[in-house]
C-alpha cells in the first residue's frame, strides 16, 4: 500500500468518522427533544395535580365553612324557639301564681 493510498483511507476514514459523528449528535438531538418532552409531559401531569389537590381542599374549606353557618343558624333557631316556648310556661305559671294570690 502506497502513501497516498493510506492517506485517502486516512482522510475517508476521518470522513467516515465525521459522518458518525454528525449521526450520533443529530441522535443524541433527537434523544433529547424526546426525553424533554417527555419530562415537559411529566411536569405538566404534576402541575395539573397539585392544582387538583388544591381546587379540591378549597372545596372542602368552603364546605365546612357552609356547614358551620347553616349548623349554627339550626342551632340559633332551635335556641330561640326553646327560648320562647320557656318564657311561655314561665308567663302562664306566673299569671296562675298570681291568681292564686289574688
Amino acid at each position: 500500500m502506497s502513501m497516498e493510498e493510506k492517506r485517502r483511507l486516512r482522510v475517508s476514514n476521518s470522513y467516515a468518522h465525521n459522518a458518525f459523528m454528525m449521526l450520533d449528535k443529530e441522535h443524541e438531538a433527537k434523544q433529547f427533544e424526546k426525553v424533554y418532552k417527555e419530562t415537559n409531559k411529566e411536569r405538566e401531569e404534576w402541575r395539573t395535580s397539585i392544582q387538583r389537590q388544591k381546587d379540591n381542599k378549597r372545596k372542602r374549606t368552603a364546605v365546612v365553612i357552609i356547614q358551620k353557618y347553616t349548623h349554627n343558624q339550626m342551632r340559633r333557631h332551635a335556641y330561640l324557639k326553646f327560648l320562647s316556648t320557656t318564657i311561655f310556661i314561665q308567663c302562664c305559671y306566673r299569671q296562675l301564681h298570681a291568681r292564686k294570690e289574688l
